[in-house]
């Protein structure tokens, strides 16, 4: 019986055992999910931390930005304010010239240009930041490229006005203003009693008296069309200026150009003298247009 209880007391004890090592290992376990789990947390909350701190720096980045593109936004919408205002300044300067050029009715019926006022101001740009952007650069560009038309069209009138202009210069420079020499009239344009027949005739210019070879000069720019000695006209030259204006140059003593040569206002194209049909040294000028002689102090100055 002591042998029985002997070996019933140590099997016992051998389950006691066996029942706390297997306590203690499911304890460990335990500690270890424990610890694991703690870590997992530990790293994930580090890593939601850095990640926060990451977003939240990109997100200054991002706000630091979008303020420098406002203020950028910002500055577009005044430079666009100020051409606007521009334009509208050109457009009235525009309107001004060509009431003084009496091309205002041309003008009209070439083209209408409208240009708006100031694009937003701050406000209003705030808002539309503060909303749809899209709509807003949507809205920015139909403006700039209201713009873009109006000015081209402004550059276009400009171009038709510079051009007129210059028509006007090139008819300017084609009237003969200029008196051709220097000296006294001694017989007008028109009716006149002929000083070698006595009878009534038509004079189709003035007499200019000055001393023998006295220099004659172009009194507006022109082409020599011809350059010939007449029987009445004597030794003489005929410019043509365009726009259908010509001027003729009698009784001269001698020539300074030839046919088909260009010359300028106030260059000297002859000298006065006493050839053909003459009573003494003077010099017979015409002005024609479209071949019917006028009174040419309708141009002298």
């Amino acid at each position: 019986m002591s042998d029985n209880f002997y070996t019933l007391l140590i099997t016992s004890k051998k389950k006691r055992a066996a029942k706390k090592i297997t306590v203690s290992a499911v304890q460990l376990r335990a500690v270890c999910v424990f610890c694991a789990v703690i870590v997992l947390l530990g790293g994930y909350v580090v890593y939601d931390y850095i990640h926060l701190k990451k977003v939240k720096v990109e997100l200054s980045g991002l706000m630091a930005r979008t303020k420098e593109q406002n203020k950028q936004l910002e500055g577009l919408v005044a430079k666009v304010n100020e051409l606007a205002v521009r334009l509208e300044d050109l457009r009235q300067f525009d309107k001004k010239v060509r009431i003084m050029a009496n091309l205002e009715g041309n003008r009209r019926k070439q083209q209408t240009l409208g240009i708006g006022g100031p694009v937003s101001d701050g406000a209003f740009l705030q808002t539309r930041l503060d909303g749809d952007r899209q709509a807003f650069i949507r809205d920015m560009n139909k403006n700039m490229e209201k713009l873009m038309t109006d000015a081209a069209l402004q550059e276009a009138s400009f171009n038709g006005l510079l051009q007129h202009f210059k028509g006007q210069k090139s008819i300017l420079a084609a009237k003969p203003h200029l008196w051709p020499t220097e000296g006294w009239v001694t017989s007008g344009f028109g009716y006149r009693t002929s000083p070698f027949t006595g009878g009534r005739e038509f004079h189709r210019g003035i007499d200019i008296a000055a001393r023998m070879g006295k220099e004659i000069i172009a009194p507006a720019d022109g082409v020599v069309a011809a350059v010939a000695r007449l029987p009445e006209e004597g030794l003489m030259i005929r410019i043509n200026h365009g726009y259908g204006i010509a001027t003729v140059y009698a009784h001269l003593s001698k020539t300074a150009v030839e046919r088909g040569g260009v010359v300028k206002k106030g260059n000297v194209i002859g000298y006065v003298g006493n050839s053909g049909r003459s009573t003494g040294p003077h010099l017979h000028y015409a002005v024609y247009v479209n071949d019917v002689a006028v009174n040419p102090r309708k141009y002298l100055r």
